[in-house]
């Protein structure tokens, strides 16, 4: 989330809030998590083109993503939301 916070400046949008939504595959023998999918829906101004840029920065240079890439799948999405969500 505070990834969003700093990207908002650069990719020009009214941040009106965001809700992140997470699930796990996880083993214990050996212990690991195999999986993570994260929906991350974004409350405001932003069009599909910021949205798109948003993702994309997010795996390009978040410090949390970049750690869990290497070793685990990594999926998901980050698209418009509203407060029904």
């Amino acid at each position: 989330m505070r990834g969003i916070q700093r990207i908002r400046p650069l990719v020009g949008f009214e941040l009106e809030g965001a809700t992140l939504t997470l699930s796990a595959e996880r083993y214990d023998d050996p212990p690991r998590i195999e999986s993570i999918h994260y929906d991350i829906a974004i409350r405001g101004e932003a069009d599909e083109d910021q949205l798109e840029l948003i993702h994309t920065n997010l795996q390009r240079f978040s410090t949390i993503y970049n750690i869990l890439a290497p070793g685990t799948a990594l999926d998901g999405v980050v698209r418009r939301g509203d407060d029904a969500d």
